[in-house]
């Protein structure tokens, strides 16, 4: 692509299980991702992945440097929030590119030329990965300084900064995905922040050229999800992003101990073959979900 694409990935703390499944999903896409972490990964890293180690509290210095704010972080999950300004914050390695954007380490990639190439991104100034409001797995924005400071125009910057807690910034200013899903406008959910989603859609009006599209898939059950030659399929539609949001949070979610070559995901875990077929009877994802929910019921009774 002609474009250049640079996405962020912050992560502090022990590595999930699931993230070699992401970097090999990273392979041969036309974009650099940077790792920003303190973790320690001993797996080969694809060409185009960059790992920039940093302690947390270092990091936390360098966005406060960049943003010229003070902010206050007990979590690293509280980072979330610091995602639109990730122009400013990795402005020094932004100079040969000509889009950032964050991506989540609990996604697998699939074929993003798909979906974003180079005849959209010199249409658009803005991608989210999520049709109704900005997406946190996945978004581009392009790295022009005035795009990069667009952040800044929140009224609730000062907030955002000096709260503990996520309070969504980056996406819609809390839980009010299903009411924009449902049609309603982000302008008129009274959210208690004024957003990144908020601010894109008054820049829109004013010329912002965006492309919000549903290319982000967030399954919740047994029916799986098939990649084939790194594409990603769905009930007969194609995505570009698998995220794992709900799948990672079953109790009985499999994730294997070494990297296997699956061709589907369901809320059992990954598979080699269809988990529909009659050899998910002995699998060892079905072991996994008896043995946990006998542990589970044994804690109950234990404590009866």
């Amino acid at each position: 692509m002609r474009n250049k694409i640079a996405l962020f990935v912050p992560y502090f703390g022990k590595l999930p299980t699931y993230f070699p499944f992401f970097i090999n999903s990273l392979k041969d896409q036309p974009f650099t991702i940077f790792i920003v972490s303190d973790a320690q990964y001993s797996s080969q890293l694809p060409e185009n992945c960059e790992w920039l180690k940093i302690k947390f509290l270092d990091f936390i210095t360098l966005v406060e440097k960049k943003i010229q704010l003070k902010i206050n972080i007990k979590s690293a999950y509280k980072l979330c929030d610091f995602r639109p300004m990730y122009g400013e914050i990795f402005t020094d390695y932004l100079v040969a590119y000509d889009f950032w954007g964050n991506i989540d380490p609990d996604t697998i990639m699939g074929k993003f030329t798909n979906f974003i190439n180079d005849e959209l991104l010199d249409s658009i100034d803005f991608y989210s990965g999520v049709k109704e409001y900005l997406s946190g797995p996945l978004f581009l924005v392009r790295n022009k300084i005035e795009i990069n400071k667009l952040w800044r125009k929140s009224k609730s910057i000062d907030i955002i900064c000096k709260s503990f807690d996520y309070l969504g910034f980056d996406e819609c200013g809390g839980r009010y995905w299903d009411k924009l899903k449902s049609g309603k406008s982000i302008f008129d959910c009274n959210t208690p922040i004024q957003s990144f989603t908020e601010l894109i859609k008054i820049e829109e009006n004013l010329g912002l050229r965006t492309c919000f599209r549903n290319t982000t898939l967030e399954p919740k059950g047994f029916q799986p999800v098939i990649f084939k030659n790194k594409e990603i399929f769905y009930i007969d539609k194609q995505y570009m992003l698998l995220h794992l949001l709900y799948f990672k949070t079953k109790f009985y979610f499999f994730i294997p101990n070494f990297f296997i070559n699956y061709q589907y995901i369901n809320s059992f875990g990954f598979f080699s073959y269809n988990p529909n077929s009659l050899k998910f009877f002995v699998s060892p994802q079905l072991f996994n979900w008896v043995k946990k929910k006998l542990a589970i019921q044994l804690r109950k009774l234990s404590k009866s």
